[in-house]
């Protein structure tokens, strides 16, 4: 990581030093045609320059132009502070986690280039078994150039236009250590990307991006957050390693606005964060009647694929209107290998209202995703763990806010409901700005869902992790 810095503030510091005008930099202005540029004399004329009788009026000696150094700004900005959270799942005898917490980014920019860094405190692990962290959470240079602009190293990138989730929106792994985040892009991990941004018209632009490695889905294996039992998989093997070539990425996007209207186009070739597992089974023993003789051993492997998508949006009035939708083509195009995702279709719709006169602000999306070649699939499929019992699935999420005292005070009751596994994540939240840098939030987490049986569901995992919590923040 420290060589990853360096290089990068070495690259970015290339960047920001540029050559004037060269030739006339360095050498200085060219001499006036029949005037010796040093004594004023004619040398036609044969005088005695004037220089030579007065010293005092000899003019001065020209001297190497200075270039002028790049000019440099920086800032700073985010929030650091601390919360006590309560958990609510043994009365008073219930855990209690004190942990700081905040995230802080600094921006360097010379004008023609810029240097972009954000540090996060996170905790990993509640709980005995909890780590408090300091994350580089990104760290990437950007250079402008007249059609377009460059970006490399950690980033974050949001496409799609969703609110609460998106459908197209493939290329940062989430991670659900820590329960689901309040917001989506703080559950992002940043990946080490190049992207190049070239100007389309007016307010249009198309991104094209490449991954050199890639990184699942990261998920707690242990603790309360814990979502998934991998225990009961035989004999789990350590995963690929996948910071090679051969996890290379690559993506495209065009986007902009057509009749007051936000459009997207994008393709994305890489994986699926989702793993699937493999189980092999050996003869290890002398007997082959014996079923003890025999050894199945786990691996995990991960689905390679097309996605086209894309997406839109609209405002009317006090409404706006999203919407996403997106292929999946997977390298299991008949269905058939159970460690592998099968072809899907996956699209979100939803709509936003601001009550005129108010600040009341409200919102519904609904995520939802078909499996291809569904019927028939074994209970060790790689979609039939995450699905349940049907192709099918659906996400509501719904949102309401409202501010209130000047906008210092901010009210916030958010919710989601997974259909098919009765799963639900409650959410209320009230913010009080205090001053400029000051802001304290009560809020919690209710959460549960059925069992899901054979399948996967966090929110059956969580359901005894009910929370409420203060949070108190100083704003950079």
């Amino acid at each position: 990581m420290k060589t990853l810095i360096c290089v990068m503030l070495m690259i970015w510091l290339s960047f920001s030093v540029y050559a004037e005008d060269g030739f006339t930099e360095i050498f200085g202005p060219e001499s006036q045609s029949g005037t010796d540029s040093q004594s004023g004399a004619d040398p036609q004329s044969g005088a005695v320059p004037q220089s030579i009788m007065n010293p005092q009026s000899a003019p001065a000696q020209p001297s190497l132009p200075i270039p002028a150094a790049p000019s440099l700004t920086a800032s700073i900005s985010g929030e650091l502070g601390f919360s006590h959270r309560l958990f609510l799942d043994d009365g008073w005898n219930s855990e209690q986690v004190f942990s700081p917490e905040g995230s802080i980014s600094l921006l360097l920019d010379s004008g023609s280039s810029e240097l972009h860094a954000r540090l996060g405190i996170n905790d990993a692990q509640s709980a005995g078994d909890r780590t408090i962290q300091l994350d580089l959470e990104e760290l990437f240079i950007r250079s402008y150039f007249p059609f377009g602009f460059v970006d490399a190293g950690l980033m974050v990138i949001a496409w799609g236009t969703g609110e609460s989730g998106h459908a197209v929106d493939p290329l940062n792994p989430l991670s659900y250590k820590s329960g689901f985040p309040d917001n989506l892009n703080d559950a992002k991990q940043a990946e080490l990307m190049a992207r190049i941004n070239l100007y389309l018209g007016y307010n249009g632009k198309v991104e094209l991006v490449y991954l050199p490695f890639f990184h699942p889905l990261l998920m707690a294996d242990s603790g309360r957050w814990a979502a998934a039992d991998t225990s009961a998989l035989p004999n789990l093997q350590d995963p690929p390693v996948t910071e090679t070539w051969e996890y290379a990425q690559a993506a495209a996007r065009i986007s902009g606005t057509v009749g007051g209207m936000d459009l997207g186009l994008l393709y994305f070739y890489g994986f699926r964060h989702e793993p699937g597992y493999t189980f092999t089974t050996t003869f290890t023993g002398p007997d082959p009647m014996d079923p003890n003789d025999y050894t199945t051993t786990t691996t995990t492997a991960y689905t390679r694929g097309h996605l086209i998508g894309a997406e839109a949006a609209a405002a009317a009035g006090p409404f706006t209107f999203r919407g996403e939708a997106g292929f999946w083509l997977s390298e299991d195009r008949d269905g058939s290998e159970a460690h592998l995702c099968n072809s899907r279709i996956e699209w979100l719709a939803g709509i936003d209202y601001r009550i005129p006169g108010t600040t009341v602000f409200l919102m519904v999306e609904e995520l939802g995703s078909y499996v291809l070649q569904y019927d028939g699939l074994s209970a060790q499929d790689a979609d039939r763990m995450r699905t349940y019992d049907s192709a099918l699935t659906n996400t509501l999420t719904a949102a309401a806010e409202a501010s209130f005292a000047r906008e210092t005070i901010n009210v916030r009751l958010s919710g989601t409901y997974l259909v098919e596994a009765e799963g639900y994540l409650i959410k209320p939240e009230v913010t009080w700005r205090i001053d400029d840098n000051l802001q304290l939030t009560l809020g919690g987490t209710l959460v549960g869902g059925a069992d899901p049986g054979d399948s996967f569901s966090p929110f059956y995992a969580w359901r005894d992790n009910d929370y409420i919590e203060i949070t108190a923040s100083f704003l950079l």
